[in-house]
């Protein structure tokens, strides 16, 4: 063993930001990041170093929209998402999470008056959405609205 998880483990904050940043710095161009999109099985391939940029990009965007981090003791601002597993949901994983704020999945699952009472109750300030759920978030945007 060459001590390399110790000597990172004590070295470094154990931070979502520490652990981006590390394989960025040790192999930015190689492969971080691959999806394969079930329906049309394109596949998208990205290097550490843009997976950091498109996450970064994002997490200033999210500012941009006015999204807020927390403080000690107060929570940041909810980022609620309504979105499958893929490149893009990994992303805001780590830029919600990242800027301090507080990333919200909702469970595509539930049923619309469960989605209203989850997304209102938890507060979400902005909503993610992939497009197969368009017919969803115009059944839910009167409801929610006032928070979203």
């Amino acid at each position: 063993m060459d001590g390399t998880y110790p000597e990172f483990s004590t070295n470094y904050p154990l931070l979502l930001t520490a652990f981006m940043k590390r394989p960025v710095n040790l192999y930015p161009d190689e492969i971080g990041v691959v999806y394969r999109n079930p329906i049309s099985s394109e596949i998208r391939r990205l290097t550490w170093l843009e997976w950091y940029q498109r996450t970064c990009r994002l997490a200033n965007a999210l500012e941009a929209l006015g999204v807020k981090p927390g403080k000690p003791g107060k929570p940041g601002d909810r980022v609620a998402t309504l979105a499958l597993n893929h490149n893009y949901h990994l992303e805001l994983y780590y830029a919600v999470s990242c800027m301090g704020a507080v990333l919200h999945p909702v469970n595509m699952r539930l049923s619309f008056d469960h989605m209203v009472h989850v997304i209102t109750h938890a507060e979400d300030k902005v909503l993610f959405f992939d497009d197969l759920f368009l017919p969803i978030v115009d059944k839910l945007y009167d409801q929610i609205k006032g928070t979203v």
